[in-house]
């Protein structure tokens, strides 16, 4: 009965703190801030209110910076960018050799200043299956994530 009695007062304590509580982040190191960082980055990405995410170029680790899974991946506004699925990062951490590369492809966003002159030779968009300890390396431009919406792959050819 004093168990009972003390998760209901626990409850009720949470229930009276207000959503708003600012939490002070003052005591914790660079490196414990960046987990805390991260952890919230990816409970963001796996929320049913995200709709989509603009990832700017830089090399991300999957898992890390972007949650495992399918997705949908286009160009962002204007841009022209590569990207590059990757089991590995070559030696300066910024690229991949050719053979450790699953994916690469140029995108091209129907905004492009030249898309007229190239459309229909790159894709607006693809689907990518990414798996946790992959690597995507944005080039040349911005992505836009969002859920992949299509239909599942049967694996009929």
């Amino acid at each position: 009965m004093k168990k009972l009695a003390l998760v209901l007062a626990l409850a009720l304590a949470f229930a009276l703190v207000p959503a708003h509580a600012e939490v002070d982040l003052s005591g914790m190191t660079l490196s414990e801030l960046i987990e805390l960082s991260q952890q919230v980055t990816m409970a963001m990405w796996e929320t049913e209110e995200w709709e989509e995410v603009e990832v700017p170029i830089g090399v991300y680790e999957i898992g890390v910076d972007i949650p495992a899974k399918h997705w949908n991946i286009a160009a962002g506004d204007g841009h022209f960018p590569t990207i590059t699925y990757a089991s590995k990062l070559d030696a300066s951490g910024r690229d991949a050799e050719w053979e450790d590369t699953i994916y690469e492809e140029w995108l091209m966003s129907s905004s492009y200043d030249y898309y007229e002159d190239y459309e229909g030779e790159y894709p607006e968009s693809i689907d990518l299956d990414l798996s946790d300890g992959g690597y995507l390396i944005v080039e040349e431009g911005s992505v836009i994530f969002t859920p992949y919406t299509g239909k599942v792959d049967l694996g009929f050819k």
